[in-house]
C-alpha cells in the first residue's frame, strides 16, 4: 500500500473512528457523573484531549448536545491546545 492509498483508506474510515471517539467520551463523562453522584456531588469535571477528528466531525458539539438533551448543564473551555475541560452539572453551577 502506498501513502495515497493509506490516505484514501483513512479518509474513508474517519467517520467510524470519530463515532468510536464520541462513544468513548460519552462513557467517560457518564462514569464521572456516576462517581460524583455516588458521593453526593451535583457536578463533575472531565478533561478531553482532542485529535483532528474532534473538529472535523464536530464531536465536542455533539457531546455537549448529547448531555444537554438529557437535562444536564454543560460548559466547556479549552485549557491547552488540544485539551478541553468539560463541566457537567445536574444542579446549577
Amino acid at each position: 500500500m502506498n501513502a495515497n492509498e493509506a490516505r484514501e483508506l483513512s479518509y474513508k474510515n474517519a467517520s467510524k473512528a470519530a463515532e468510536k471517539d464520541l462513544e468513548q467520551a460519552i462513557d467517560y463523562v457518564n462514569d464521572a457523573v456516576k462517581q460524583a453522584a455516588i458521593v453526593g456531588e451535583y457536578a463533575a469535571s472531565v478533561t478531553i484531549i482532542e485529535n483532528n477528528l474532534w473538529e472535523d466531525h464536530h464531536l465536542m458539539i455533539r457531546l455537549r448536545n448529547h448531555f444537554r438533551e438529557k437535562g444536564y448543564i454543560v460548559e466547556f473551555r479549552r485549557n491547552l491546545r488540544d485539551e478541553t475541560i468539560i463541566n457537567i452539572a445536574w444542579d446549577a453551577f
